[in-house]
């Protein structure tokens, strides 16, 4: 298996290219190639946002690249441009560089194994769900049905699928799911 270019280097030479990208990196050195492999997808992210918040056509940003890119980002460029005609083009190649070979596939693993901790409110949860699951880019309906079937087992027996055909009725439910949990264990204390 081919992996990820950062995962062939040490971590004095991680620690010098996250200079070059402008990110600080700090910890042991899984905890910075997770940190520095995450970097391309913030990227990419922000690249679209900007572009959506200006009304720029994202197809044309690949031109702009020169002036966004520095240090390695700008190198790879530089010796790898195909004069992409897309977005899409030029993101996807962008990944098949700077992220490991089997990142979505690890990713979409750690999603289907995220489960909403015992006592972990069910809007951090939510908001921590959301936040794993963007790279994926699953639909509004996909996201609402994982992270529902990932919800605590007492709160799907109290919500059920046909009652939340939305997030936001979804997050409703557990908002009174929770009250709920709360008013019986102040009853428990009473007793």
């Amino acid at each position: 298996m081919v992996r990820s270019w950062i995962y062939n280097i040490k971590k004095e030479d991680l620690i010098q290219y996250g200079i070059e990208f402008d990110i600080v990196l700090t910890g042991t050195v899984d905890a910075i190639r997770k940190e520095f492999g995450e970097w391309p997808l913030e990227f990419l992210e922000q690249v679209e946002w900007s572009a959506e918040t200006y009304g720029l056509d994202l197809d044309l940003v690949p031109r702009a690249m020169p002036e966004l890119l520095k240090g390695t980002a700008l190198k790879w460029y530089i010796a790898n441009n195909e004069h992409w005609r897309t977005w899409t083009s030029f993101a996807t190649s962008f990944q098949e560089f700077f992220l490991p070979r089997d990142y979505f596939t690890k990713l979409l693993e750690e999603v289907i194994r995220r489960k909403q901790g015992v006592d972990e409110p069910f809007k951090r949860y939510m908001v921590e769900m959301q936040t794993l699951m963007r790279p994926l880019r699953f639909s509004k309906e996909r996201e609402r049905q994982q992270i529902y079937s990932c919800s605590l087992p007492d709160f799907r027996a109290f919500a059920r699928p046909y009652q939340n055909g939305s997030l936001i009725e979804l997050m409703q439910l557990a908002e009174e799911f929770e009250e709920l949990e709360r008013d019986r264990e102040r009853l428990r204390q009473h007793t």
